[in-house]
């Protein structure tokens, strides 16, 4: 591959962060300053001359021809050839001029016209990524419309950042060094998964456990794991997103994320355009009940196209969960969790709401579709189910009250009631 050995840049980058603290001072706050200056380090990029990286700043056509070159270990080879007056507004003393020329003479890059390059003309992130990545993974087939299926699939570049990124007016310096750090320092760009050592510790990816599928309850021990499997496509510009309450947050972590990109063929570089399967790999933490939803997001402000619910119970090693039956006396143990369902209609604006209790606390619930409403969102009348989980508090005799109304119909009478007779010991 093209791209520079990267040179000990692992080495480099633990000793620049020592050695060159100083220099640029006045732009520590931002979080692309330390990464900047392992790339100043490692030769890739240069300062302003003022005293800054100028991270503000709009990245211009010349200075990405200057840092591909860099990148590729080219910069001495450019420096070597024969200026030529290839493009009227880059003349022989231009501080860039045999870079943009060997760039062009190598069909690195091309002008803006037959006879033009725009040295000074802003890059946009597309175009950029295009150009670091066609040359690194020495793939001509990279275009700025289909770069982003590359880039969060082979590189160790964060989704959200490399979106807002591409939807920005102006590709700024400190967005560059954010990318070139990911592409030529963080990870080699070799095409291997990024995703199967997400913390990059070296550790092996922790044990699936089993899988939970949307709509269902799930029961786990602390220390389980479970997973969710979804099928994405970054070539879209849809994204999955992970989205679980503040308040549930320490019951279950995203623990693992594995990205199985399709392969052209064995050990060939995955199909752009082709949906990869992504398993979300969670470990149980503590005991307690939590709703996760996974969010299809996509670019921009576009909506989710996709959302899915999971609830998910986790107790003790040992405990067990009851399951409460509106019809019958229930028990369960103190500090234990009870499930409770019951048939609900959400199209319809009704839904049940639990009255205050002293014995057990309501930790989490939701409401599942029925099948019908999930496959014509459009159909009324589908009645679903709602699921209430309970952690019992205190010991003693009770009823779990519940309503069934509108919340709209503030004076209502209840449609219906339900009364939950439980022992707790």
């Amino acid at each position: 591959m093209k791209i520079k050995q990267l040179l000990s840049m692992a080495v480099v980058i633990m000793l620049i962060l020592t050695t060159f603290g100083a220099v640029y001072a006045a732009e520590s706050d931002n979080p692309a300053y330390a990464h900047a200056l392992a790339l100043r380090e490692a030769g890739i990029i240069y300062g302003m001359g003022d005293g800054t990286f100028g991270l503000d700043q709009p990245f211009l056509r010349s200075e990405a021809i200057a840092v591909l070159l860099r990148a590729l270990n080219l910069s001495d080879e450019a420096a070597q050839i024969a200026y030529e007056p290839i493009f009227t507004d880059v003349p022989e003393d231009y501080w860039g001029a045999k870079d943009i020329i060997y760039a062009y003479k190598n069909k690195m890059t091309a002008g803006t016209s037959e006879t033009e390059f725009s040295p000074e003309d802003n890059v946009t992130a597309q175009e950029f990524c295009t150009l670091m990545l066609r040359y690194m993974l020495e793939d001509p087939t990279i275009k700025p419309d289909n770069v982003f299926g590359y880039i969060v699939t082979q590189t160790p570049l964060d989704i959200d950042f490399i979106t807002k990124c591409f939807a920005k007016d102006v590709f700024t310096r400190d967005d560059m060094v954010e990318i070139v750090y990911a592409m030529c320092i963080q990870q080699d760009v070799t095409g291997d998964d990024k995703n199967t050592d997400e913390n990059n510790d070296g550790d092996a990816a922790v044990v699936k456990g089993e899988p939970i599928l949307p709509d269902t309850t799930s029961f786990f021990e602390v220390g389980n794991t479970f997973y969710i499997e979804v099928q994405d496509n970054a070539s879209t510009g849809y994204h999955w997103e992970v989205m679980i309450p503040d308040e549930q947050k320490g019951v279950v972590e995203l623990a693992d994320t594995v990205v199985e990109a399709p392969d052209a063929e064995a050990g060939g570089q995955p199909i752009v355009g082709a949906p990869s399967t992504v398993t979300y790999i969670f470990k149980a933490l503590e005991a307690g009940a939590v709703n996760v939803t996974m969010a299809n997001i996509g670019p921009g402000e576009d909506p989710e196209s996709e959302l899915y619910g999971y609830m998910v119970v986790v107790t003790e090693p040992g405990g067990k969960v009851v399951t409460l039956d509106k019809d019958k006396d229930n028990e369960m143990a103190l500090d234990g969790f009870a499930v409770l369902e019951l048939e609900s209609n959400s199209s319809t604006g009704y839904s049940w709401s639990v009255d205050d209790n002293d014995y057990v606390e309501l930790v989490a619930d939701t409401y599942y579709q029925s099948d019908a409403a999930k496959a014509d969102p459009m159909i009324a009348g589908a009645a679903g189910k709602q699921v209430f989980v309970f952690k019992a508090v205190k010991a003693g005799t009770t009823e779990i009250k519940l309503n069934y109304t509108r919340s709209f119909e503030k004076n209502a009478k209840p449609a219906d009631t339900a009364a939950i007779k439980l022992v707790i010991k």
